[in-house]
C-alpha cells in the first residue's frame, strides 16, 4: 500500500493503534506497510470478534516480514481479560469496547500502563473522521494523536452515506459522553479513569458547536 493513500505521512511515533472497524483488510495492511517502515507496539482495539479478526490477519503479516508477532502484536481483548479476572468471552462481552471512545480509553491505559510513549498513531478508515477527535479527547494534551486515514475500497453510495453517519455520530458520542458518570455500567469504567474533566469538556463543546455547523472534518490540529 502506497503513502498517498492516507492523509498523514507522519512516521514519528511511540505505538500504532487499530481500532476496530468494518474496514478491516485494508487498514490492517496498512498498519503493516507502517510497522515495516519504522516498528512500534500494534495495539489492536475492539470487540471479541474484532480482535481476533485482526490478530489472524496481522500475525501472517507480520510473518512475512521476519518479525514475530507475539513480541510486537498488543491484544486489548487479552489485556482487559486479565483485568476483569475472566477467560470467558460472553462474560468479557459485558466489557468490551464498542464505541470509539472507547476504544480510545483503553487504549491509553493500556499505553499509560505500559509506559509506551506519547506519540499515538492511529489507523482508521478514510470517511471514519471522528477518530481523530475522539482519540484527542481521550488522550489529551499530554499525548500526541498522528492521524493516518486509509483509503477503503467502497463505493461512492456507501462512502456518502458512513460519511453522514459520522457526522451524526459525532455529536452523538460527545453529548453520550459529556453526560455520562461513573457507574453508569461496567464498560465506562476505564473511561472515568483517563479523561482529563476540563479537556473533556472543552472538546465536547467544540465538536458539538461545529459538527452542527457542517464542520465535522475540520482538523482543530490545523487550525
Amino acid at each position: 500500500m502506497q503513502n498517498d493513500k492516507v492523509y498523514s505521512k507522519n512516521l514519528d511515533y511511540d505505538v500504532i493503534v487499530i481500532p476496530g472497524g468494518p474496514d478491516y483488510t485494508e487498514t490492517l495492511e496498512y498498519a503493516t506497510h507502517l510497522f515495516n517502515l519504522q516498528k512500534a507496539p500494534l495495539i489492536i482495539s475492539g470487540s471479541v470478534s474484532q480482535t481476533d479478526f485482526m490478530y489472524k490477519h496481522l500475525k501472517p503479516l507480520l510473518e512475512s516480514l521476519g518479525t514475530d508477532p507475539a513480541n510486537w502484536i498488543i491484544n486489548e481483548t487479552d489485556v482487559l481479560k486479565r483485568f476483569y479476572h475472566t477467560e470467558s468471552d460472553e462474560e468479557y462481552k459485558r466489557y468490551q469496547p464498542t464505541t470509539t471512545i472507547q476504544n480510545a480509553c483503553c487504549t491509553k491505559w493500556i499505553v499509560k500502563g505500559k509506559n509506551l510513549g506519547n506519540k499515538i498513531a492511529v489507523i482508521r478508515a478514510d470517511y471514519h473522521e471522528r477518530v481523530p477527535y475522539e482519540f484527542e479527547l481521550v488522550y489529551g494534551p499530554k499525548y500526541k494523536i498522528i492521524d493516518h486515514a486509509v483509503r477503503t475500497n467502497i463505493s461512492s453510495s456507501e462512502r456518502t452515506i458512513r460519511v453522514a453517519h459520522e457526522k451524526i455520530a459525532k455529536i452523538q458520542n460527545m453529548l453520550y459522553l459529556y453526560h455520562k458518570t461513573p457507574g453508569d455500567d461496567q464498560s465506562i469504567y476505564i473511561l472515568d479513569k483517563n479523561i482529563d474533566p476540563i479537556f473533556k469538556r472543552f472538546m465536547v463543546f467544540e465538536h458539538a458547536l461545529f459538527g452542527f455547523a457542517g464542520l465535522a472534518s475540520r482538523d482543530p490540529r490545523k487550525s
